[in-house]
């Protein structure tokens, strides 16, 4: 998801359709409203901000978490070794 809305067409806060009533604590939670709504075509196509992760990025983040090797295997599927140093920088 790269753009929603928590307004409506009518500015006004989006509610939970599923609840099926129209009292206050039925607004939408960022859960409820996601990208089913109202999606910014323009926004979409330059989203801001991408990080270029690539897999081992995230496995190396996770060894300077402490994940032990079990962890690490079935997260990624295969054995993986952390590297001597568990810093992220």
């Amino acid at each position: 998801m790269t753009t929603a809305y928590m307004l409506n067409n009518k500015f006004t806060p989006i509610r939970d359709d599923a609840a099926g009533s129209s009292s206050s604590s039925d607004l939408a939670t960022p859960f409820a409203f996601g990208s089913r709504r109202h999606v910014n075509p323009e926004r979409a196509s330059n989203p801001g901000l991408i990080y270029d992760l690539g897999t081992a990025d995230y496995l190396n983040y996770l060894c300077s978490l402490n994940y032990i090797s079990s962890q690490m295997a079935v997260v990624a599927r295969r054995s993986f070794t952390c590297p001597p140093t568990n810093r992220v920088l």
